[in-house]
């Protein structure tokens, strides 16, 4: 092994080791001060017996059916259906059908896109707000263009 070897490996080490050492510090109380978990105040053990909160994990999800479809290639189409919807969370469904295209939607507090070198399927959630949006094609953004309209007319 070469030296060079040796110090990456020793450097490795030493990191995982005071990684163990600060993990096992949060589970023993008084680990790093010296003290023995039996020498901890009572204060300390009032922390380390009381209950973790419970956190609730909120998720806004699509009604059924609330559900838009993206397409884009394989030549230079991209598309969204339906055009036009309420306000509300969205279930997409984006159909990448190229390697040398992208779909991506811009709007009032959306940006998101799939990668241009990707085909496949996306799926993801979004929350739309009253507005309009662009989708496009990020590598031909002006042929490659289309609108979403959420809540608003015409």
């Amino acid at each position: 092994m070469s030296h060079r070897s040796l110090s990456a490996f020793a450097f490795v080490l030493a990191a995982a080791v005071a990684a163990a050492v600060l993990a096992a510090a949060f589970l023993v109380p008084g680990l790093l001060a010296g003290s023995s978990p039996s020498e901890a105040s009572p204060q300390q053990e009032k922390v380390v017996k009381a209950k973790a909160p419970q956190v609730k994990t909120v998720q806004n999800r699509p009604a059924p059916g609330q559900r838009i479809v993206g397409n884009v290639g394989p030549g230079f189409t991209i598309s969204v259906a339906p055009r036009r919807v309420q306000p509300g969370t969205y279930r997409f469904v984006i159909h990448d059908n190229s390697t040398m295209h992208n779909w991506h939607i811009t709007g009032p507090g959306v940006n998101k896109r799939t990668p241009v070198a990707f085909q496949g399927t996306r799926r993801f959630t979004l929350e739309l707000t009253t507005g309009r949006y662009r989708i496009q094609c990020d590598v031909h953004p002006l042929e490659m263009n289309t609108r979403l309209r959420v809540g608003v007319a015409g």
